[in-house]
């Protein structure tokens, strides 16, 4: 959702230059999204019906300026993979100046399994961020 959304936000803001891509930290490659994804991307215009997973290699991560994660997790397993992407590596939310949440913190929960009112809910959070990012960029 992430990629898609701010991919969406960076090219209405013209920014046509910056190269968006994910890659999970626990996935594999080709895995396609799931129907709630599509859905709730639908819902905001988008369509990725066409996205495949990848996982994230080195060589993404070196030639990376800026390594959003979702989830503490995900910045704890990519700094240690790969130390020298420490101070290139940042938690998405707190990354778009969103304040921390009490159970959560600055981790985006993975809407995986659950109904498609979480998932909207999940999209909700994660397009905030997104318009306040593709600004930033």
């Amino acid at each position: 959702m992430a990629e898609a959304l701010l991919k969406k936000y960076v090219s209405e803001m013209g920014k046509d230059g910056l190269e968006i891509s994910s890659a999970g930290t626990g996935t594999v490659d080709g895995m396609k999204p799931t129907e709630h994804t599509l859905t709730v991307l639908r819902e905001e215009g988008v369509s990725y019906g066409d996205f495949l997973s990848r996982r994230l290699y080195a060589r993404f991560v070196d030639d990376a300026d800026l390594i959003l994660v979702m989830q503490q997790q995900h910045k704890n397993k990519i700094v240690h993979l790969y130390p020298q992407a420490e101070a290139k590596v940042r938690l998405f939310l707190e990354f778009a100046g969103e304040k921390p949440d009490l159970v959560y913190g600055f981790d985006v929960a993975d809407p995986i399994g659950m109904s498609l009112g979480v998932y909207r809910d999940v999209k909700d959070q994660i397009k905030r961020a997104c318009q306040t990012i593709a600004a930033r960029l």
